[in-house]
């Protein structure tokens, strides 16, 4: 995976976010608690991928909010109290990192993760799949 490191509103790179990000804090009631949660979660580098691989982005659900982003920004966020769904088709960041543990390397592409969690050269066995669905649907949610 073309990993980028998440990089926070404040960065100049994602400047052009920030109003909208800061507009979706005042609407949506993000609390303080969920601030300090997001602060600690950017401070430990966390990583995406990038736009090319990802081009609907991707998403990182924590306990009482949920951030959406592409590539290096985050662009928008969900409450408890505003409730949404990240872009159909996003990568769940929480299953890319399992993933990667699980092969114990990053996967060379989201949309082949299942071969690199079966180790199988081949994307068209259904067998292969089946495996695949089974170790995901086993993981945290």
């Amino acid at each position: 995976m073309a990993a980028v490191r998440i990089r926070p509103p404040r960065d100049a790179r994602c400047r052009a976010f920030r109003e909208h990000l800061l507009d979706r804090v005042d609407k949506r009631h993000f609390l303080a608690t969920m601030a300090i949660e997001l602060d600690e979660w950017l401070k430990s580098g966390p990583e995406a991928p990038d736009l090319e691989e990802a081009p609907e982005g991707w998403h990182k659900v924590f306990r009482s909010f949920t951030i959406c982003g592409e590539g290096e920004c985050i662009k928008t966020l969900f409450t408890i109290y505003s409730p949404g769904k990240p872009r159909r088709g996003s990568i769940d960041l929480d299953r890319a990192v399992v993933a990667r543990i699980i092969c114990n390397e990053r996967p060379a592409e989201p949309m082949v993760l299942h071969r690199q969690v079966c180790g199988s050269p081949s994307a068209s066995s259904g067998q292969d799949l089946r495996q695949t669905q089974g170790k995901l649907r086993s993981l945290p949610a």
